[in-house]
């Protein structure tokens, strides 16, 4: 086996399992320690936090079962859903900041 494909794929596992932990754990934290449905900016963020926790999952599952599990056409495509609208409600939010009247 080539040990330079070794290295990488073995190094993209452990960055996609920390990236589950972190992002887990920070949410978690965030979550319960932070009142963040009082702005729209603690919405976004969870909402943000969310897509790319449930993306990594996503890489997760696929990791572990192999690109053929069921749902995963659905699972990808409300990920990036997910993305986009939070993606849009940062926005928005940027927008109400600088013009309180919108």
């Amino acid at each position: 086996m080539n040990l330079t494909r070794f290295l990488v794929v073995d190094v993209s596992r452990v960055l996609l399992y920390g990236n589950v932990l972190i992002f887990a754990t920070f949410l978690v934290f965030y979550g319960t320690r932070e009142p963040w449905w009082r702005s729209w900016f603690g919405w976004t963020i969870v909402l943000l936090l969310a897509a790319i926790l449930q993306l990594s999952v996503r890489g997760l599952i696929t990791d572990l079962f192999g690109e053929d599990y069921p749902g995963r056409d659905m699972v990808l495509m409300l990920g990036r859903l997910e993305l986009a609208v939070s993606g849009l409600a940062l926005f928005v939010a940027l927008l109400r900041k600088r013009h309180p009247r919108l």
